[in-house]
């Protein structure tokens, strides 16, 4: 068996574990939540009343000061993850299927808690970049629109869940002219939509591709026609002579820009290498909340 071929057979054995780890916590919720009263409420992880007009810039700090990348979902201090809710799994509502992880399977929902992590209202401060949409903690927080707890393999699970399949991440190469090509990321298509409640208590959802204009366009109305994410599955890398899931170290789980690990990818390629292709994509002013706004994304299959 060539390289290749091992290479296939360890990624198709790795989403064969995650589906059956996930269908066994999913059935555990199924049983756990119809014990359960009826009635909406929002839940921290260890199931404890939210309290969603809290100081959200404490919950940033909170955030940026948390420990070890590799134990940061861990942290004693659990702020982030305030926004996923529990509703009755009888109506065909979300159910938790990890700590930081809640899906539908009915409407085909993979849902996970989040913050800003940027700060884009500030006249002072430069225009934010963007290069990845959701990252994990001590990664892209400065180019990114949403950092969260959620572990990307985990997220990549749930995915699996709602019976969609992984493609691959887009890549870019050098032909045999020397001429830089670009692959774009395959996998089944899924839409990226972002909630919160703003200042006013008012519930404000949105796809999260209005969360982003074009540099030129300062009233905010610059996005990205046909935008578009897929299921890519990120990939492995070894180190060390072990195989790792790449997305779980790097913290790319909604990409922008194609590093070719990101769990969930932009359709397009765009080349993060700012001397090939120069940056456009911008955070939108008009349409993020301020830093430290607490949100929900949600990944839907496009079915």
């Amino acid at each position: 068996m060539n390289k290749q071929q091992n290479a296939g057979l360890v990624r198709f054995l790795f989403q064969l574990v995650l589906v059956l780890v996930a269908c066994v916590i999913f059935a555990g919720c199924q049983k756990q939540v119809s014990e359960e009263s009826g009635h909406k409420q929002m839940l921290q992880p260890q199931n404890e009343q939210v309290d969603t007009t809290g100081n959200l810039q404490d919950q940033s700090s909170a955030i940026h000061d948390s420990g070890e990348k590799g134990k940061a979902g861990q942290d004693k201090d659990r702020s982030l993850t305030v926004a996923a809710r529990n509703e009755d799994a009888g109506g065909g509502g979300l159910v938790r299927v990890f700590e930081d992880v809640w899906i539908d399977r009915d409407r085909g929902i993979v849902e996970f808690a989040g913050v800003v992590p940027v700060d884009v209202h500030n006249p002072l401060a430069p225009h934010v970049f963007l290069e990845v949409l959701v990252c994990a903690p001590d990664t892209r927080e400065h180019e990114t629109l949403v950092m969260t707890r959620a572990n990307p393999s985990q997220i990549h699970a749930a995915i699996l869940m709602l019976g969609l399949k992984a493609g691959v991440p887009g890549r870019f190469y050098f032909d045999e002219n020397d001429e830089l090509k670009a692959v774009p990321a395959s996998g089944d298509g899924l839409d990226v939509f972002v909630a919160y409640e703003d200042s006013e208590g008012q519930q404000i959802q949105m796809p999260i591709s209005q969360w982003i204009t074009h540099v030129d366009r300062e009233d905010g109305q610059g996005q990205i026609e046909d935008a578009r994410w897929v299921f890519a599955g990120s990939r492995f890398v070894e180190r060390g002579g072990v195989e790792f899931y790449d997305a779980d170290g790097a913290g790319t789980i909604v990409g922008l820009h194609t590093f070719g690990n990101e769990v969930v990818a932009f359709g397009q390629p765009m080349n993060p290498e700012a001397s090939i292709e120069e940056p456009v994509w911008i955070a939108n002013t008009k349409t993020v909340p301020r830093m430290g706004t607490v949100v929900r994304v949600q990944l839907r299959a496009i079915r």
